[in-house]
């Protein structure tokens, strides 16, 4: 990803999203973290981006990413949590 010549015109999510997929689905918040470290995203921008999508969940430890919930967007009820440049806080 880091190599691709657009990988800093994606957006965020979408690199998050490609990152799971790689690891088949389910990976650590430090691994993630250091996937997207070379773009200015900081910590609480990635945990406001795994918080607040439906498709994105924690079981045991690590978080998963379901492509059966890609559709379902973000989770609404959660934005009043988040604080960061994407979400306007």
């Amino acid at each position: 990803m880091a190599s691709a010549p657009d990988s800093e015109e994606l957006p965020s999510f979408d690199i998050l999203r490609e990152i799971m997929e790689h690891y088949r689905g389910t990976s650590e918040f430090l691994t993630l973290h250091t996937e997207v470290k070379h773009r200015p995203d900081t910590a609480r921008m990635v945990a406001s981006i795994l918080s607040g999508y439906h498709c994105f969940f924690q079981r045991g430890g690590a978080w998963v990413y379901d492509a059966k919930k890609l559709s379902q967007g973000f989770d609404r009820s959660k934005r009043k949590y988040l604080r960061s440049r994407l979400f306007g806080g």
